[in-house]
């Protein structure tokens, strides 16, 4: 049950779709930030940039140019832990 609706009378496809993880350990993939917040080109460039500008990510990172395309290196290596996990949490408000 999640808000008292029994998980089992969901199609699987659409609950998967629709239920969202944050783990401890944030999954950060090499290539540019755009990547790693959608991966499968679903949102709008503008609504990342939101999302972006939300979690206050580059105020640490001072970068203000072309957000978007910052380039992560293989497994964050050039991020903080936090920081990486305020790329997993920009990946969740996409969702919402």
């Amino acid at each position: 049950f999640i808000d008292n609706i029994d998980t089992n009378n969901i199609d699987l496809k659409i609950l998967r779709n629709n239920l969202t993880i944050i783990p401890q350990d944030p999954a950060i993939f090499e290539g540019s930030l755009k990547y790693n917040l959608d991966p499968l080109n679903k949102y709008d460039q503008d609504l990342i940039k939101k999302i972006i500008d939300k979690i206050n990510i580059f105020e640490k990172l001072n970068y203000s140019e072309d957000k978007l395309n910052y380039q992560i290196k293989e497994s964050g290596n050039n991020l903080s832990f936090g920081e990486k996990q305020l790329i997993q949490i920009a990946r969740t408000l996409l969702k919402v």
